[in-house]
């Protein structure tokens, strides 16, 4: 008798085609940004658009920061077996650009800035699964940013480098 193999290669992620929105909230170590991201997926990969935005105001003046980036990711599911439930870890890149803008008072100076921006973020997330088309998700990531800082009369005021944290919660439409 010839052994047989009964293991099949699938991946842990179903193959369809989904599209999130989530709002974002991204806490740096002196300053915060909040947005949205948009992803499509397609199994275990994503690929979408960060736009995160903060205004800070201070004695000196103020600063506002937009940055706008693509994010790549790849989940591995962690959870297998729930048609209700699952709880996803993997990491992500994003790349783009920041733009900060500084708005001094009249007796200080402010410096606008734009650098490229980059990150790595390694997330989980847990989403339901309210209808075959439709689910929610919560999702956390830690990561580490490269962007610019802001400025007014010499005080950081804004900061777009070093390490951070986010938080996302989204909604995902199967098609």
């Amino acid at each position: 008798a010839e052994p047989t193999n009964d293991r099949t290669t699938a991946s842990p992620l179903p193959a369809e085609w989904r599209l999130s929105v989530a709002p974002q909230l991204r806490f740096f170590d002196t300053s915060w940004l909040w947005g949205a991201r948009a992803l499509v997926h397609y199994g275990a990969w994503s690929a979408g658009v960060d736009l995160l935005r903060s205004h800070v105001n201070v004695q000196a003046g103020s600063v506002t920061t937009l940055v706008v980036h693509g994010t790549l990711a790849y989940s591995f599911e962690l959870l297998r077996g729930s048609q209700r439930a699952a709880f996803a870890v993997g990491p992500r890149l994003g790349l783009g650009r920041a733009f900060l803008t500084a708005q001094a008072a009249s007796w200080a100076q402010g410096y606008d800035a734009q650098d490229v921006y980059f990150d790595a973020a390694f997330g989980a997330r847990y989403s339901l699964r309210v209808s075959p088309a439709f689910q929610l998700g919560l999702a956390a990531e830690l990561g580490y940013a490269r962007g610019p800082i802001g400025y007014a009369d010499d005080v950081e005021v804004t900061s777009t480098s070093g390490s951070f944290a986010a938080l996302l919660l989204d909604a995902s439409l199967r098609f």
